[in-house]
């Protein structure tokens, strides 16, 4: 019987350092690139099982790795190659802790949560009266953190909050002008708050924010003064913007010839 693979110990030229989740090993090379082997470990309920199933690893890692060709012209990803069905190898790149889970019944945490009363999954409304194992009328995208090792998941509202509309018109204004190539996303788990130096000058040098994480969850944002004080600025042109939207979501609006003849009266022109 094939043993399944459930830890790797490998020692690459130009190795910096491993990470080991719940599933995946990453190798960093050179602080440029990493190798990630996906092993035949098995991860349920947020715990780590201590035996794991051949060939586990080889599926996950040719999914992930077919999708992230399919949708490499949509958008570029990290991927360079996938050189053994286990392992896929690609540039280093700051993550975003958030894992998308396409549901088609009403099973696991859904469920649980389902029967202690729950009649919303991440902002998805559900019908009362639903059976588990119970195929859903339509499958839902239900979004959650990725927690660390022994810590749970947590899901994420789809829902837009209104509020966070003025943060979008930030970065969106931010990035079409003083960062025409893009805001750099930082992102750095809490438990590296102690290099100071390291931080200080990532916010000086690097464009933009650096985004701290705990347990999945962003915590705190760090930034250059210079940086805070543009930011306070144009958050406060974002919410003017929002205001506006408000005004024309009630009908408090005029035409523009409306308008323009009102300002030729008011000033004389």
């Amino acid at each position: 019987m094939t043993k399944a693979i459930v830890k790797t110990d490998f020692r690459f030229d130009g190795q910096k350092s491993l990470y080991e989740g719940k599933v995946r090993d990453v190798y960093n090379i050179d602080d440029q690139y990493l190798v990630m082997v996906v092993s035949d470990r098995i991860s349920a309920f947020d715990v780590v099982l201590p035996k794991g199933i051949p060939y586990k690893g080889q599926v996950l890692n040719q999914i992930a790795s077919k999708f992230l060709d399919a949708t490499s012209d949509i958008c570029p990803n990290w991927k360079i190659a996938s050189p053994d069905p286990m392992v896929t190898v690609g540039y280093r790149c700051d993550s975003f802790p958030v894992e998308m889970i396409v549901r088609a019944y009403l099973t696991g945490s859904s469920w649980r949560d389902y029967k202690a009363g729950a009649r919303e999954i991440c902002g998805v409304p559900v019908p009362d009266g639903m059976r588990e194992h119970q195929r859903f009328p339509h499958p839902i995208v239900t979004p959650t953190t990725k927690a660390e090792i022994g810590e749970h998941d947590q899901n994420i509202s789809k829902e837009p909050q209104r509020e966070n509309l003025a943060l979008w018109l930030f970065l969106v204004y931010n990035i079409a002008t003083e960062h025409k190539g893009g805001i750099t996303m930082q992102i750095i788990p809490m438990r590296e708050l102690k290099n100071t130096v390291e931080i200080e000058r990532r916010c000086a040098e690097e464009n933009g924010p650096v985004f701290v994480t705990k347990n999945g969850y962003g915590r705190l944002v760090v930034m250059d003064i210079d940086y805070y004080e543009r930011t306070m600025q144009e958050m406060e042109e974002a919410k003017l913007i929002l205001e506006g939207l408000d005004d024309v979501e009630a009908g408090r609006t005029v035409d523009g010839p409306t308008a323009m003849a009102e300002l030729r009266e008011k000033y004389g022109l």
